[in-house]
């Protein structure tokens, strides 16, 4: 059984965009989009006389509700305001068939994966004051969101700052019960630095989640409690390594979240390999430790009585017991090995070598 669309003579075509925020929408919002995708002569006349009332008799609303919705919509970049009138995209009513593939407003080529990335903010759509008016009115959802995130930022947010947090919700389609969550760690992570949050910062962590499209609920959820275990961590990481306060490198961050969230070893087996790489050598660093956690991770060794056996193993087999002859052609575990720390460490790796040796 499949769904068909009956077209008939007339067909609206309805911004992708749209389709994105409507979560965020009231009714009154969709129907006065709809309104003017059917009629776009209401886009026309809403800057004159009696147009807004065209509109809301079309819509079924009140005036107030029309310019609510214009607002909204204007915000999400569906459509854009000018001084005679409002002009929703597309402009012309065409067979949905025709219609061409629109790119996210505010957003760079896909990448490979297909995924839009978002320019800098100050590209995204803003509101106008008397716009922000209308809609806070209009929209207790958005009020009581605002309120709350000025109560965990500690202060009264100036109209940009407004501007930026309605663009979570009204450009990026977040929910606002994801927006209050993020807020909510945000302030909770910068307060454990002893800094002072700032919507700055928080914009461009709501981005940078988008961009890897953790855009729903149960992902962010994943993601914060992602976060939380490596902040909890890297205390006793930066302490084994000697790292002090200096902000971590892109491979030590990429090396401790795969060990603890790809990999799921916890403290115990990764002081377990740091202590197996200061036993080869005086020069351990994540490379070397990595390289290990690696092959425990390949060949399944997960617990410390599985890290003492297979150094059992390996001590025997490089004193002679227990080492069979091996057949010609035959795959020699420790060959293997030491290619991928040649391959991990680089030049480091005939240094290390001989300090082990």
């Amino acid at each position: 059984m499949a769904i068909e669309i009956q077209y008939g003579n007339g067909v609206v075509v309805l911004p992708e965009k749209a389709v994105r925020v409507a979560q965020n929408a009231e009714r009154s919002d969709l129907m006065v989009l709809l309104a003017l995708l059917s009629n776009t002569s209401l886009c026309a006349r809403y800057g004159q006389d009696g147009g807004a009332g065209a509109v809301a008799e079309a819509a079924g609303c009140s005036e107030d509700a029309v310019r609510a919705a214009i607002s909204f919509w204007r915000g999400a970049g569906v459509i854009s305001v000018c001084e005679e009138c409002v002009q929703a995209q597309p402009h012309k009513q065409v067979s949905a068939v025709q219609a061409p593939e629109k790119q996210l407003p505010g957003a760079k080529a896909p990448g490979k994966d297909g995924a839009a990335l978002l320019k800098k903010s100050d590209d995204l759509p803003k509101y106008t004051t008397a716009e922000l008016g209308d809609l806070l009115e209009h929209r207790p959802d958005t009020a009581g969101l605002l309120t709350e995130c000025q109560n965990l930022f500690g202060k009264l947010f100036s109209t940009h700052e407004i501007n930026t947090v309605l663009g979570l919700t009204d450009y990026l389609g977040l929910e606002c019960e994801y927006v209050l969550i993020l807020v909510t760690h945000y302030c909770s992570y910068c307060k454990q630095l002893d800094k002072r949050p700032s919507v700055r910062g928080l914009e461009k962590l709501a981005i940078s989640l988008y961009d890897r499209e953790i855009t729903d609920m149960d992902a962010l959820q994943e993601e914060l409690l992602r976060q939380e275990a490596l902040q909890r961590t890297e205390g006793r990481l930066r302490s084994l390594f000697g790292i002090g306060a200096r902000a971590l490198t892109a491979k030590e961050k990429k090396a401790f979240s795969t060990w603890l969230h790809t990999y799921s070893f916890d403290m115990e087996m990764i002081t377990q390999a740091f202590e197996t790489a200061a036993d080869a050598t005086t020069d351990v660093n994540v490379a070397y430790v990595n390289s290990i956690l690696d092959r425990w991770n390949a060949e399944g060794i997960r617990t410390p009585d599985a890290v003492r056996a297979d150094k059992e193993a390996r001590d025997a087999k490089k004193s002679g017991k227990g080492k069979a002859e091996q057949p010609e052609g035959s795959f020699d575990t420790d060959d293997f090995f030491a290619a991928a720390m040649r391959k991990s460490l680089g030049e480091n790796y005939d240094k290390i070598m001989t300090d082990e040796n």
